[in-house]
């Protein structure tokens, strides 16, 4: 995630720098980091990150929302990249309010990306999340991340030049 916030916060000479925020989503959605551009904060918001019991996708792509309407310059491209486990707590909430709550975030203009991190992700659903198939990855470890990271930051480039 580092990468990807000193990628995100960094901008081409004379254009406006890229804000990124933080949210995290368990048995709830938590804003961890506001839109910001500033890279110390926003590691510092991402390392004190801790796991919890829970996976209320959904709620934290409400929570991603929430953010994008606070903070979101008029002319910014807004973009929700996802990084999950990759299997909603149907408990809580079926899939049928992830794929809803993410057709708002998509209707509303965001671009979604999804991550599924580990090897018993929900592929299906996290396609349905993405704004399309192709924006949708899957990552067994932590350490194909920063491949993705790079993938993505690379794509959004050339797709907001």
């Amino acid at each position: 995630l580092a990468e990807l916030a000193d990628r995100s916060t960094s901008s081409p000479p004379g254009g406006p720098a890229d804000r990124i925020a933080g949210v995290a989503f368990n048995q709830a959605g938590t804003r961890v980091a506001g839109l910001t551009g500033d890279r110390a904060a926003l590691q510092g918001a991402l390392a004190g990150l801790a796991t919890a019991p829970g996976t209320r996708i959904d709620l934290g792509l409400a929570e991603a929302a929430g953010v994008l309407v606070d903070g979101r310059r008029p002319e910014a491209q807004s973009v929700v990249i996802l990084l999950t486990d990759g299997l909603q707590n149907q408990a809580e909430a079926p899939n049928a309010a992830l794929l809803a709550q993410a057709d708002r975030l998509k209707a509303a203009g965001a671009v979604v990306y999804t991550i599924g991190l580990g090897r018993e992700i929900d592929r299906v659903l996290l396609e349905g999340v993405a704004t399309s198939a192709d924006r949708s990855y899957e990552s067994p470890t932590a350490a194909e991340l920063a491949t993705i990271y790079r993938a993505i930051s690379a794509r959004l480039w050339c797709e907001v030049q």
